[in-house]
């Protein structure tokens, strides 16, 4: 079936339309304890009406195809997804909290809210060419996870435990925290203290990634990180020292040269709460140093020859 007919049959088939009430009854009652099992659920919309919110808890859903599904709004909690697919879903404004995904598969969906809240667990889990652009990611552990060519824009790994998880393609203006930021304000009720300030290093293969524009702060720990293989990443160890060499190759340059670095000192190397490590894109430094054309070529020049100076201090590896 196409995509149309498997939405619009929720609509205008009178044995789906009756399947449609019955599931949107069980799945927002607590009582009925029930595992969803090789249920088509294709093109489904949990939610009743636009204004609707579906609160679902404890439910278990194993090896359910979610192909074009509407889970707009929902709120997810304590319940379980078992080799699910979800092709082409909407997941617009949902919250998720203390779930389970294991061996699931979302694939060119669109999803915004928040997921993670009070620790939940993702395992062998692939997020591929999703549209995440500014999801809030509190909590969640990864595990044996992949993010091929999603949008990732504005996603704040906010306290997420990142553990064997590949990115794959560009991970652009995201912000990875190794301890939530709120933790200073109030700890979730729901949530042990222990994992709330749990801060493990990343174990995360950025070989087939271009990162561009992204901060890891808050303790974030990239010993075993492994960097993009491109030839225009390098790690920052220590982000004093390398503002103290741009500081000192600045004082050799002439002064209407000295503006080449105004962006790489004030954006690049600004050094923010418990933040550690840097990593530093050849692309997004050298483009940032001018945008007037007939400039470029001596400020490349010049940027050879500083990365050519800052590779020889150890600075940077």
């Amino acid at each position: 079936m196409k995509k149309k007919e498997l939405i619009d049959r929720w609509e205008t088939d009178l044995e789906w339309m009756n399947k449609r009430t019955e599931i949107q009854r069980e799945i927002i009652d607590k009582n009925i304890k029930k595992d969803y099992i090789k249920v088509d659920l294709r093109g489904i919309k949990f939610a009743k009406t636009d204004r609707h919110v579906p609160l679902v808890e404890g439910k278990v859903f194993n090896e359910i195809d979610f192909s074009y599904a509407d889970l707009s709004r929902c709120i997810f909690v304590k319940c379980k997804f078992i080799k699910c697919a979800f092709y082409y879903c909407k997941f617009s404004n949902i919250t998720e909290k203390q779930c389970e995904f294991i061996d699931c598969i979302f694939f060119k969906g669109r999803m915004s809210g928040g997921i993670g809240y009070s620790e939940s667990y993702y395992r062998n889990t692939v997020f591929r060419q999703m549209n995440l652009g500014g999801l809030q990611v509190a909590y969640p552990d990864f595990e044996n996870c992949i993010f091929e060519n999603c949008n990732l824009k504005r996603v704040d790994f906010n306290g997420a435990l990142i553990n064997g998880v590949k990115f794959v393609g560009e991970v652009s203006d995201v912000w990875f925290r190794g301890k939530s930021s709120t933790l200073d304000l109030v700890i979730p009720k729901d949530l042990d203290i222990e994992r709330a300030y749990k801060r493990n290093p990343m174990i995360a293969d950025f070989s087939q990634a271009f990162i561009s524009y992204t901060l890891f702060t808050d303790g974030c720990d990239l010993t075993r990180a492994v960097l993009p293989k491109d030839g225009n990443h390098y790690l920052i160890e220590d982000i004093c020292k390398v503002k103290e060499f741009v500081e000192r190759f600045c004082s050799s340059l002439e002064e209407n040269e000295k503006s080449y670095f105004d962006i790489i000192k004030e954006v690049f190397l600004i050094q923010r709460k418990d933040e550690k490590v840097k990593i530093l894109n050849i692309v997004d430094w050298r483009n940032s140093m001018t945008k007037e054309e007939a400039l470029q070529e001596n400020a490349k020049k010049i940027f050879d020859r500083f990365m050519w100076e800052i590779r020889k201090t150890g600075y940077i590896s």
